[in-house]
C-alpha cells in the first residue's frame, strides 16, 4: 500500500481524525442528495454504514471521565455542544439534523441504548452488536481485502502458540464467561 501511516502509532489519529472527515463527507452526500444508505435497517437497528462512529465514540467516552451520560443524547443542547468533540455525539447530531419528531420514535434503538448506565457497558454491547450484525454478514465482509496489507493471514507452525486475542475479543470472552 502507500505506507503513509504507521500501524500502531497512527491508529488513534485515523480513528478520530481521518474517519471523522470521512463521516462528514458521507453525511454531506446523504443530506445533499437526500439519500437513504443501502442496507438500511430503518428505525429498528443501527445501519452498517453508521456503526463505526457509535463504536469509536462510545470507546472515547469510556476512556475518559466523561461529563456526559448516555441519557444526554436526548438533550439537543448537550448533543450540539459535544458533537464536535466525540464521534458518538457527532452521529447523534446528524440524526437530529435530518430527522424530525421525538427521538424515541425515529431512533428507538439509540433511545434504548441511552438507558444503559455507563459508556463501558454501551461500548461492550456495541462491540457484540457490530460483530453479529456487520462483521458476521457475508455481504459486508466479502469486500474486505484480505492479504499481506490488510487483515493478513498468518499460518502458525504447530509448535507455536496462538497470539493473544485483540482487545475486543478479550472483552467479549470475559463478558461471555460472566454470563
Amino acid at each position: 500500500m502507500l505506507q503513509i501511516l504507521t500501524p500502531g502509532s497512527d491508529d488513534l489519529a485515523v480513528a478520530l481524525r481521518v474517519f471523522e472527515k470521512y463521516f462528514q463527507l458521507i453525511r454531506n452526500i446523504l443530506r445533499t442528495y437526500t439519500l437513504e444508505p443501502a442496507g438500511s435497517h430503518g428505525v429498528w437497528g443501527l445501519d452498517d454504514h453508521s456503526f463505526i462512529p457509535y463504536l469509536f465514540g462510545s470507546s472515547q467516552l469510556r476512556q475518559q471521565s466523561s461529563s456526559v451520560s448516555p441519557a444526554d443524547i436526548t438533550n439537543a443542547k448537550i448533543v450540539e455542544r459535544e458533537r464536535h468533540n466525540n464521534l458518538y455525539f457527532g452521529a447523534i447530531g446528524f440524526i437530529n439534523d435530518v430527522k424530525r419528531g421525538p427521538f424515541y420514535e425515529h431512533s428507538p434503538i439509540l433511545y434504548d441504548i441511552s438507558g444503559i448506565p455507563n459508556w463501558d457497558k454501551i461500548n461492550q454491547g456495541l462491540n457484540k452488536m457490530y460483530n453479529a450484525e456487520v462483521l458476521s454478514k457475508f455481504p459486508v465482509v466479502q469486500h474486505f481485502p484480505f492479504g499481506p496489507s490488510l487483515f493478513p493471514f498468518q499460518i502458525l507452525e504447530p509448535s507455536k502458540k496462538l497470539p493473544p486475542p485483540t482487545f475486543s475479543e478479550a472483552m467479549s470472552q470475559s463478558h461471555s464467561t460472566k454470563e
